[in-house]
């Protein structure tokens, strides 16, 4: 139970953040259709470091915009994968066996994306957020080909890297991930308490990478990125339409061959 006094707090906490809320996307607004220059403040305000590509840092109170396309990878049916043996005197227990795959297969993840100049912002649990920040709408193919490229060493890193040294070393049964992504702008602020301003990258590319990750060892992307994908007659890249359990509408990509 809440005491009135820490309710109130919370109340009050939320309204602010709010009213903060409400005021940063105004002026995010303005630049995400005239994609203005960085407005000017005469607030008191800090400057956070941050990992998201395109903007090293920023100020806590003046919101900025970006062009990126957001990397959901997490892994599938964790549950089931979690139940589906149980630990012995060879095999970890399950929490154990948490630790260890998720301490492998997270570091392992990030590295793909980075490979492919993305950087990973945020883990979430058993799966990453990956941006690659489009600088410039002459490099959006460019872009597109390395996300494309760092989601495909992702799931091949699993494949032939993760789960065959976790079944070597641990007996345990393979990892399945699922890869969506999307594009567009978004909003690059800070969230959080004063003292611990945390970086956020919020938009709906964001939202629906993270909603288009559902399938098992494949790629889905949103019809925004569909819809900007360099096309090749020759390409070994095939789309089907998919919208998955959220409805999120999307395209998983096939490889010819493959």
């Amino acid at each position: 139970m809440m005491n009135e006094q820490f309710l109130e707090e919370l109340k009050q906490l939320a309204k602010q953040c709010l009213q903060e809320a409400l005021s940063r996307f105004k002026q995010s607004k303005d630049k995400l259709v005239v994609n203005a220059s960085a407005l000017t403040t005469e607030k008191r305000a800090s400057i956070v470091k941050t990992p998201i590509p395109g903007h090293p840092s920023i100020n806590t109170e003046i919101p900025e915009v970006g062009r990126f396309i957001a990397l959901v990878a997490d892994m599938r049916d964790s549950t089931d994968h979690l139940l589906r043996i149980e630990g012995n005197e060879k095999r970890p227990q399950k929490f154990e066996r948490v630790f260890y795959e998720t301490s492998v297969l997270l570091p392992v993840l990030a590295r793909c994306i980075k490979e492919e100049k993305g950087e990973v912002i945020e883990y979430l649990g058993d799966g990453v957020l990956g941006l690659f920040y489009i600088p410039d709408d002459n490099e959006v193919k460019e872009y597109i080909n390395h996300s494309y490229f760092a989601a495909q060493k992702c799931i091949d890193s699993v494949d032939k890297i993760i789960n065959p040294l976790l079944e070597t070393e641990l007996k345990l049964p393979s990892l399945k991930i699922g890869i969506g992504m999307g594009y567009g702008d978004a909003i690059v602020t800070t969230i959080g308490l004063p003292e611990n301003p945390i970086p956020k990258v919020i938009g709906e590319c964001v939202y629906r990478a993270s909603k288009l990750s559902d399938l098992s060892n494949k790629i889905a992307v949103d019809k925004i990125l569909y819809d900007t994908w360099p096309k090749d007659k020759n390409g070994t890249l095939q789309f089907k339409r998919y919208s998955g359990k959220s409805k999120v509408e999307g395209y998983e990509i096939e490889v010819s061959g493959r």
